[in-house]
């Protein structure tokens, strides 16, 4: 990650110069910055949030990846720059309607990820009906054995909060795989 350090070192102010030639910062001669340091928070919280999204669709960085994001507050250029080499996209761009996409909700507003042309949508449908009947079969699993009596009363407490943790989460996945369905159905 030395490009990452070399622009946050220069972001942040901490030298004028590049950090290869920099000296060991002494005690006492950085100086923290309150605001600064929020900002930096979160622009890697808005990093974290993107990647994510882009794993759940099995995608990895490329410069042909393209965010978009309804900010808040619209973020400086130079921080937009900061934000896509994080997420290791082509560019990250701010837009003022809401467009057709997965988005996640982020510390600078709601982060959207344009799939067209990156995925074909009868394979990812495909994937997406499959995983969707997986997670059913999960959820049904648990629920029969929390329904069962006589398996309730005789599993340890433990294994109990297991099965309705293990549900909940499938209903969960069922829920946003099925509205990431909809992006390629409707």
């Amino acid at each position: 990650m030395p490009f990452i350090t070399e622009e946050l070192w220069l972001t942040l102010g901490l030298g004028r110069d590049t950090i290869q030639f920099a000296g060991w910062p002494q005690t006492g001669e950085i100086r923290w910055d309150a605001p600064q340091a929020g900002k930096a928070e979160a622009c890697y919280a808005t990093a974290e949030a993107g990647r994510r999204l882009r794993g759940e669709f099995g995608l990895s960085g490329s410069p042909k990846l393209r965010y978009l994001l309804v900010a808040k507050t619209p973020p400086p250029p130079e921080d937009l720059r900061t934000l896509a080499k994080l997420l290791q996209c082509g560019t990250v761009e701010t837009v003022h309607q809401a467009p057709k996409a997965p988005m996640t909700p982020t510390p600078w507003g709601d982060l959207y990820l344009p799939l067209e042309g990156l995925l074909d949508p009868a394979k990812e449908t495909a994937r997406l009906e499959k995983e969707i009947a997986t997670a059913e079969a999960a959820r049904s699993r648990e629920a029969a054995k929390l329904a069962d009596p006589r398996m309730a009363s005789k599993a340890p407490p433990e294994k109990v909060e297991e099965w309705k943790r293990i549900e909940r989460e499938a209903g969960e996945k069922i829920v946003r795989l099925r509205e990431q369905l909809k992006l390629f159905t409707t």
